[in-house]
């Protein structure tokens, strides 16, 4: 909470942010204040990650996966070769190795 609060003093120029992370910061080493304010902390982060799992997440699959799905099927693509128009799914691949192929394998 500090740390944030110290960001967004940078970011908008108010010493307000300032005194308030000093005062979370000096609270939170009284152990009755400072459990409530790790509870409150929770409580926020256990609200985002709902948020994020059902919300965030299913407007990027409804938004960015389906209409890709969408295309691949409008456009005939098939990146797994699924679609068995062939005998066999072995490719042959004629590649002679050369030396300069193995000096940096990364």
């Amino acid at each position: 909470m500090v740390t944030g609060l110290l960001v967004l003093a940078w970011l908008f120029t108010n010493i307000w942010l300032v005194y308030a992370a000093g005062a979370i910061g000096l609270l939170s080493f009284i152990p009755p204040i400072g459990n409530r304010l790790v509870w409150g902390w929770y409580k926020l982060a256990e609200g985002l990650g709902w948020l994020n799992a059902r919300i965030l997440l299913s407007v990027v699959y409804y938004l960015i996966v389906t209409p890709v799905a969408f295309l691949f099927r409008l456009f005939g693509n098939d990146p797994l070769l699924l679609k068995d128009n062939k005998g066999s799914l072995f490719n042959f691949r004629e590649h002679a190795y050369k030396k300069e192929d193995l000096e940096n394998p990364w």
